[in-house]
């Protein structure tokens, strides 16, 4: 976990920049600058293009992590990885292209009962998809040299910078909203580029092929991890992204319970925040401990990874739930977005126990089992839309919420009785239970401080109470190693300054 966790704490560094970046863009900004069908018109393009994603990629961009080890060549250019990458995902780019080009009409005739405004910049949706598959090749193609801060950069903060921006300038009429969207597409070029630039800066730019080592076995082995890789993709994309989309198709308000999910799903998925920092850096790792089959490392970054993650989690969930009130009572149109309040609760609780069970996921795909992943997500999608269908007419934005909360929930307990059946470990200790039992406690205290009738005021004083007992008590108790070690760094680095 050394490496793991060193990259780890960088690219959280930068993460959490971006969260309260977003933080104040989602509690404010966006709020008081975007009128909330414009807000769910622009989430409506993003989420859409991220939807797409696995359609394009034709499973290329699975192979960037799990195929490194055997391409991986220093003196040869890694023999054309990248090459042979962004060549995959450029013939999915044109061949999606085509298909929109022939069956424009019957996308426009099945969008005529929708919003005026989704009728009108759907389109929109083929450049923010095409410049997301190819950023998403580079940022993952960045991994297996373990560069993550600029690329954090890059990902995070971009976006949460140019979208308030763009808000901002609606506003006050500097730009409307079809020039609106144009900047949006700027942005997402301006991604591509900046990752270009810096895979040609570290030298990593390499665009000769090595034809011969494309011999029949390994071309074999990349076209069945691709197949299962685009098959597996599209069923995550599906259970875990088809929310927001079925939202702005189903519900009765259309874009404006767009803007409200996703604003709530926003501060939702402030919990996950270092489960992205820790996965992405853990990917290449769990790979090459696959190659050399060394179950025992993989074990410890298992168990590790999830007291971690759930410890962290934890602490976030319980500081938005007890305060999940006064954040809305802060927010310009407070009463608006406080109708997603439930779906913070629900899509938190789902995230959870994402979190809980680790880094499965890697495990999986990046073992000789990474099929499972396909069979399993691709019923856990189909579920998932049939869930939707089902609750988002009665519940509205809660049964969106719901029906994703729940797909994510049986997919990762899928996954982790899979590799318990397959491999013979599991995340959970007796420091999981310890964890919950002192998150509930801490809660249970937090929600009884009085109010001050201030909800700014309560937030920090409710805040510094969960920061102090919350993650005294993990200290304390020695929940977890990599979290004990790392407070006590932390605090011989603050005493070290201050002399």
């Amino acid at each position: 976990m050394g490496v793991i966790k060193k990259e780890g704490i960088k690219q959280s560094v930068i993460i959490y920049i971006g969260v309260f970046i977003g933080t104040i863009n989602t509690l404010y900004i966006y709020p008081k600058f975007f009128d909330p069908d414009h807000l769910g018109l622009f989430r409506f393009l993003m989420d859409t293009s991220i939807l797409l994603f696995p359609f394009i990629s034709l499973g290329v961009h699975n192979l960037s992590v799990r195929m490194f080890p055997t391409f991986k060549s220093d003196k040869n250019g890694h023999n054309g990885l990248l090459f042979l990458l962004m060549t995959g995902v450029t013939f999915g780019f044109l061949l999606f292209l085509a298909i929109v080009y022939f069956m424009e009409p019957q996308i426009v005739l099945y969008l005529k009962d929708e919003s005026l405004l989704i009728q009108q910049y759907w389109y929109f949706i083929i450049p923010l998809a095409g410049f997301t598959i190819f950023t998403a090749i580079g940022s993952q193609y960045l991994l297996n040299f373990k560069k993550v801060v600029l690329p954090s950069i890059f990902n995070d903060l971009y976006l949460k910078i140019g979208m308030p921006i763009i808000g901002i300038l609606i506003y006050y009429d500097y730009l409307n909203i079809r020039e609106g969207v144009y900047s949006l597409v700027a942005i997402y070029f301006l991604k591509l580029f900046s990752f270009a630039l810096y895979t040609i800066w570290i030298k990593e730019w390499h665009w000769k092929p090595n034809w011969e080592i494309l011999k029949p076995p390994l071309l074999k082995e990349m076209r069945i991890y691709s197949l299962y890789g685009i098959l597996g993709s599209i069923g995550s994309v599906i259970a875990t992204r088809i929310d927001v989309i079925m939202v702005a198709l189903l519900a009765d308000d259309d874009l404006k319970d767009v803007a409200v999910y996703t604003i709530a799903m926003f501060v939702a998925n402030i919990i996950t925040v270092p489960a992205s920092a820790l996965t992405n850096i853990a990917s290449p790792v769990i790979a090459d401990a696959w190659k050399r089959n060394d179950v025992k490392n993989i074990k410890e970054i298992y168990s590790k990874s999830s007291i971690v993650l759930l410890t962290i989690g934890l602490f976030f969930f319980i500081g938005i739930w007890c305060s999940v009130d006064d954040l809305f009572a802060l927010m310009p149109k407070g009463e608006i977005y406080s109708q997603g309040k439930y779906v913070i609760l629900i899509l938190g609780l789902g995230k959870l126990f994402d979190l809980a069970t680790g880094a499965n996921d890697q495990i999986i795909s990046y073992s000789k089992y990474f099929r499972f992943n396909f069979y399993a997500v691709l019923v856990l999608a189909i579920l998932n839309v049939i869930n939707n269908v089902i609750f988002i007419p009665i519940y509205q934005i809660n049964g969106a919420a719901l029906a994703t909360a729940s797909s994510v929930l049986i997919y990762n307990l899928s996954k982790s009785v899979y590799i318990y059946y397959k491999i013979g470990i599991q995340p959970f200790t007796l420091n999981t239970l310890k964890v919950l039992i002192i998150g509930s406690l801490v809660y249970l205290l937090a929600i009884n401080i009085a109010s001050t009738n201030t909800p700014f005021l309560d937030i920090i004083i409710r805040s510094i109470f969960i920061g102090i007992t919350f993650l005294g008590s993990i200290i304390y108790f020695k929940i977890s190693d990599d979290l004990t070690s790392l407070f006590w760094q932390t605090l011989d680095k603050v005493k070290a300054f201050i002399k």
